[in-house]
């Protein structure tokens, strides 16, 4: 009688613990659920913001999260912050071996530590890279015509085809094509720059906004001016475009207003003779023209072009690329940070190798890619533009 009474004491005892315990478990997740609940709302600007920290590959992603993330994300004001706060890095292309009319992109950003950070690939049809702008790459075909022209966005994997050029040669060598954003009146635009006959004694261009089906006027003009193959690029300072073309065996910089006047264009004399390895660039806002100081040095010397009408040149600095070797053909590639890190190229087309010079610090740096051959880099930001409207 004892013993049941005594046992049943501890079952009592027991069950009253497991009630306790449940009893317990049910208040904690009371408390839990009243925790969760008093999480406040996020305002839709305070989720703007945060989104715009993040990469544009990984936003891309994140459009089928919810309706507002998705309205937010592909909203021209959103678009337009998140580009503002990208910092630039560079796009790498691939040295193409065979002959399949592909080219990859490689996305790199440089951190402050010069670390290189591998951030996608991206393959398009093409051969030619010829400029990126807001994230977006002009790239280029030819193959018996003049060619097509086709834009991408590596982040988004979007690529589109714009309409063909209706003038010039053949030969891509009488081409240069280059494209830039004109914030006055919220437009990107392409510019063709081609020889007009085989004799090259006609130079002319046309402009394409992106979104129209067609280019804009053909503009020529009688001149000597050539289109040389050691510089076929166009650099954009300020809604105007430069270029390096020969005339009667010397160099100038040609410039084009792509505002205030498309018809006409601007011849301004070198700094000093044009040797081959020289090239012009965006350094902080103003057109450069970064020399070597002979070839068998690695000396540069950086003019600054302070006015286009008067062709006044103003020598900036003199630098040195500290463990580049003398032999080697070196030629300033890129700039980034504002002007603060200058990017050159070394070697030949099928050895190249890349360094970075520091502008503040005075240091110079190899790269490292961890990649393939690497024929180009370019200036180069990520972002959500789109290849279709471009318009902000």
């Amino acid at each position: 009688m004892g013993t049941s009474c005594s046992m049943c004491v501890k079952g009592k005892k027991r069950s009253l613990e497991y009630n306790c315990m449940d009893v317990r478990n049910s208040l904690e997740e009371e408390e839990e659920d009243r925790s969760v609940n008093q999480i406040p709302f996020l305002e839709e600007k305070i989720v703007f913001n945060i989104l715009t920290w993040l990469p544009a590959e990984e936003l891309h992603n994140l459009t089928c999260v919810c309706r507002l993330w998705l309205r937010i994300i592909k909203s021209s004001s959103f678009i337009q912050a998140h580009l503002r706060r990208s910092k630039p890095g560079l796009i790498t292309i691939e040295a193409n071996c065979t002959t399949s009319p592909s080219v990859l992109l490689r996305t790199n950003i440089l951190k402050k530590q010069d670390d290189i950070i591998m951030v996608r690939e991206f393959t398009a049809p093409s051969r030619i890279t010829w400029s990126s702008c807001n994230g977006l790459i002009l790239l280029g075909r030819f193959v018996d015509t003049v060619g097509k022209l086709l834009l991408a966005n590596p982040a988004t994997k979007r690529l589109m085809q714009l309409p063909s050029p209706t003038h010039g040669t053949n030969s891509m060598f009488d081409h240069i094509f280059g494209m830039t954003y004109l914030p006055s009146i919220k437009t990107h635009k392409v510019i063709h720059w081609f020889t007009c006959s085989a004799n090259n004694k006609m130079l002319g261009w046309e402009i394409l906004t992106i979104g129209d089906r067609t280019w804009g006027r053909l503009k020529t003009c009688h001149t000597k001016l050539q289109i040389i193959s050691e510089s076929r690029k166009i650099v954009f300072v300020k809604d105007v475009a430069h270029w390096v073309a020969t005339e009667d065996d010397s160099k100038f910089v040609v410039s084009l207003d792509m505002i205030e006047d498309e018809d006409q264009i601007h011849k301004t004399e070198l700094p000093c003779c044009f040797s081959g390895v020289d090239e012009l660039l965006d350094i902080g806002g103003v057109l450069s023209f970064v020399s070597r100081v002979d070839n068998r040095s690695t000396h540069f010397d950086i003019w600054g072009l302070k006015d286009i009408c008067e062709g006044n040149w103003v020598k900036q600095r003199t630098i040195r690329l500290e463990g580049v070797s003398k032999n080697l053909l070196v030629v300033g590639a890129a700039a980034l940070e504002n002007g603060k890190v200058i990017i050159f190229r070394a070697g030949e087309p099928s050895t190249y190798c890349y360094y970075t010079y520091d502008v503040q610090l005075k240091q110079t740096r190899y790269l490292d890619f961890d990649s393939g051959k690497i024929a180009l880099v370019l200036p180069h930001v990520d972002s959500l533009v789109s290849c279709r409207r471009l318009y902000f």
